[in-house]
């Protein structure tokens, strides 16, 4: 319950606090509150009194008693003079603790949690998982109702059309489910694919995140993009078995039908075709045939082994779009049955995407110095490059970097580590891959002289979810292995931000670590990070079993375990940071977080690291979504 400068309390935050003390009528005391305060927002000690005197004479409950003495409690409480003695001011505590999970907003109440709310007719029809999965993820499905809506409003216009006004073309007695099919499913395709283009503008993406588009979840945008392409694929797969019995049909058809309803196809010249000839030489089985090689090709190198094994030939594939495209565009160009539409749907995204492509062309093609790096251990290598003069970023985005001495022009993406107060950019880049090692290794080899200092080219900065930590007044950030970076970024950022600007007051740093000689460059970060303020409690997960633990780890195990500091830091690292040695259990770290910051509305939670952890995180993140407290919401990149 907030108070004004003048001790006086929001009605709108006592009403919610009387209406949650009871069991009984506790929406009638709410409508007399809102009728006696209706043209006031603040209550005074006079109308507090007021109220008790209302209720008490108004009401038969039971409970009036105890509801009297805790609105006396209260009264105290809010510095009003009262009677009675210290333990009902403590009541007053206890009872405010109770209702601390109602949202601190005066006028946008997430929830409030009544007694009678199982009378309600959203309680009787909407379970309360239900209801709180919404809650949760309301955006991500608003915005799919709305995808999976106009494609089935597609599918089901064509098929209505074919069934019943288009009987005078007569094609459906000849081949009615294949018609049925094809068409049905080309109207969804050509939604579908240009919808994918428009989810990977990354540049127009990054804009969007930063301004007031809050009611679409941009940084789903490449999940989004793989369910589009699963889709796709199901649907093209049902579109060319619809192709296929309109083939076998058509060649079964007498030819006078067939070239009746099809002129194009059979002209009167020639003889009757057979099902390999219309596939093999019409123009839409061999723009068909064509789409499938090249559909089969992108896809089987888009698959995640493969991304991550070879991501060049996963990058060279995906380039084959455009000719995916213009296929797409050519196929139905003949108009055999209707006038092409895909060009129409293609046109809006199409022209975004090549001036989002165009950008980011014009933008990878500037060379930034290489100012310094440095082989750190775990084979990390640290990238300290010039700031470029309109380079503008956030904490937590990320960019995507060529070296044409490693591979000509191949972009590799990885996170800022390195602040917006920084006048470089930075990234810590693990050699874990083919161009990761090659990386390591050609620096190597200019360090010794042997190599002149490699070219390098930047492409962004490009917006994520982690970008959003200082929107929620408590977050919590997870990061395992390499999966640390965008938080160093993070923690540089609180060091040199005025934090009082902004809406975070609370970040809980969670780090997964096989050994303690893993990335010890991130000691030194959370070491300035916890110098320049108070906001930050960290705990450092060491997966390591005991009996493969290095002498280093042994020694950080017996100083942590069996020593107490007296001073309240470790005595190996320096860090307050708590040390455990084990796997995290997510479910109990992240309850303990709901549980300290129960008055929020929403808790950020955010993750960087291989997908087991991101599958943990969800899991725990979900689960605890279903209690009636403060809902995490969780944001994830996996490498």
């Amino acid at each position: 319950m907030d108070l004004t400068d003048s001790g006086e309390v929001h009605v709108v935050e006592f009403i919610k606090f009387l209406t949650r003390l009871t069991e009984n009528d506790s929406a009638w005391r709410a409508n007399i509150l809102e009728k006696q305060f209706k043209d006031s927002l603040v209550i005074s000690k006079e109308g507090v009194e007021k109220i008790v005197s209302l209720i008490t004479k108004s009401s038969a409950s039971k409970d009036i008693k105890d509801l009297h003495k805790a609105c006396k409690a209260m009264m105290k409480g809010l510095g009003i003079k009262s009677s009675e003695d210290q333990a009902e001011n403590e009541l007053f505590i206890q009872l405010m603790l109770s209702t601390s999970k109602v949202c601190r907003r005066r006028y946008r109440v997430r929830s409030l949690v009544m007694k009678d709310e199982d009378e309600s007719l959203l309680a009787k029809f909407i379970p309360k998982k239900l209801r709180r999965v919404f809650e949760q993820k309301r955006r991500h499905i608003t915005v799919l109702f709305i995808f999976f809506g106009i494609i089935v409003a597609l599918m089901v216009d064509r098929i209505y059309f074919f069934l019943f006004l288009n009987e005078s073309a007569g094609i459906r007695q000849i081949t009615e489910v294949g018609l049925l099919l094809s068409r049905s499913t080309a109207a969804a395709l050509s939604f579908i694919y240009p919808m994918m283009l428009l989810s990977m503008c990354r540049n127009l993406l990054t804009k969007l995140r930063q301004n007031s588009f809050k009611f679409i979840p941009f940084d789903q945008s490449v999940e989004f993009h793989k369910l589009a392409a699963y889709i796709g694929a199901f649907l093209s797969v049902i579109h060319v078995v619809g192709h296929f019995l309109n083939f076998y049909l058509l060649a079964e058809a007498p030819y006078q039908a067939a070239s009746c309803v099809l002129p194009q196809v059979f002209s009167d010249e020639e003889s009757e075709k057979s099902f390999f000839q219309l596939l093999f030489t019409s123009h839409q089985g061999i723009t068909g045939l064509l789409l499938v090689l090249v559909m089969s090709i992108i896809y089987s190198f888009a698959a995640a082994q493969s991304r991550r094994k070879r991501h060049k030939v996963f990058w060279k594939t995906h380039m084959l779009y455009p000719l995916f495209f213009l296929l797409l565009s050519l196929h139905g160009l003949q108009a055999l049955l209707q006038e092409p539409k895909f060009i129409f749907y293609l046109l809006g995204p199409g022209i975004i995407f090549l001036i989002d492509k165009t950008i980011e062309l014009r933008r990878s093609y500037v060379e930034v110095p290489l100012k310094e790096f440095d082989l750190l251990q775990s084979s990390v290598t640290c990238l300290k490059m010039k700031r470029p003069k309109s380079f503008d970023y956030h904490s937590g985005q990320w960019i995507r970097i060529a070296l044409p001495e490693v591979s000509k022009w191949e972009f590799h993406p990885f996170t800022l580590t390195s602040c917006p107060a920084d006048d470089f950019i930075s990234c810590h880049v693990r050699a874990v891959g083919p161009w990761t090692t090659s990386l390591r290794e050609y620096l190597k080899k200019v360090r010794t002289g042997k190599l002149p200092v490699p070219r390098m080219y930047v492409d962004g900065p490009i917006g994520e979810g982690h970008q959003n930590w200082h929107k929620f007044e408590c977050s919590v950030l997870v990061g395992a292995g390499i999966g640390i970076t965008p938080f160093a970024s993070i923690l540089k950022d609180i060091v040199g931000r005025n934090m009082s600007m902004t809406k975070c007051k609370k970040v809980v740093f969670i780090w997964v670590k096989r050994s303690d000689k893993q990335f010890e460059w991130m000691v030194d970060i959370l070491k300035e990070a916890e110098k320049a303020s108070n906001m930050i409690e960290t705990h450092v997960f060491i997966t390591q079993k005991k009996g493969d633990f290095d002498l280093r780890t042994l020694m950080r195990y017996f100083l942590e375990n069996k020593l107490d500091s007296p001073c309240g830091k470790s005595l190996f690292t320096g860090l307050r940071t708590v040390t455990h040695f084990g796997r995290p259990d997510f479910n109990e770290l992240l309850e303990d977080v709901q549980q300290k910051n129960s008055a929020i509305g929403k808790i950020g939670c955010f993750s960087c690291g291989p997908p087991a952890l991101s599958k943990a995180v969800d899991k725990a993140a979900k689960h605890l979504n279903k209690s009636d407290n403060a809902l995490f919401e969780h944001f994830f990149e996996n490498f």
